[in-house]
């Protein structure tokens, strides 16, 4: 694992002191740019996110990850698997949105991947909603009805992210299965 050290403004003051003190020259350092920062510890923290996600261990794996986007913010993949993270930890909306910006970004496979899981993310929000609907406390039909409303509304999100990732992937049987099971 890469170890980050951070800048801190006292640091030019504590070498020039110590520097004073045994009569060197002193030499500063400027703090570090963009420019300079190792921006190489983005696959470090992947590989162990990676390791991470095989063993199952998804809170451990969402903080490498998130450390991973800072380094680079525009990485398909990692958002990807930070979705992934999300989708197993029931967040579905947070991993549906992070599979759309994936597929966005991505290359051809990441985009397909990224636009099936997609589908399977808003479909399972649209069941979480219509069971938090059936079970709610309040008896208003209003309320039944937007919640209704919300879950109709995310399953035909879903089925056009299935029919996005036929399209892209004819063959694809999940894709398919997926279609007819989000358009009943």
């Amino acid at each position: 694992m890469t170890i980050h050290h951070r800048w801190h403004r006292a640091a030019p003051a504590l070498a020039l002191l110590a520097t004073l003190a045994v009569g060197a020259a002193p030499v500063l350092a400027a703090p570090p740019t963009a420019a300079t920062i190792d921006r190489s510890g983005w696959r470090d923290l992947l590989r162990e996110a990676d390791d991470l996600m095989a063993r199952g261990a998804w809170a451990a794996a969402e903080s490498a990850l998130r450390e991973a986007l800072a380094i680079r913010p525009d990485d398909p993949q990692l958002a990807y698997n930070l979705a992934i993270c999300a989708f197993r930890d029931g967040r579905f909306a947070e991993a549906a949105a992070l599979f759309e910006e994936a597929a966005i970004a991505g290359d051809a496979e990441v985009s397909r991947r990224a636009v099936f899981n997609a589908g399977n993310a808003l479909f399972r929000e649209a069941q979480r909603i219509r069971s938090s609907g059936d079970a709610a406390a309040d008896p208003a039909a209003a309320a039944r009805e937007d919640h209704l409303d919300r879950a109709i509304a995310l399953a035909a999100r879903s089925l056009a992210s299935f029919r996005d990732a036929i399209d892209a992937a004819p063959s694809d049987r999940d894709a398919r299965a997926n279609a007819e099971l989000a358009q009943r």
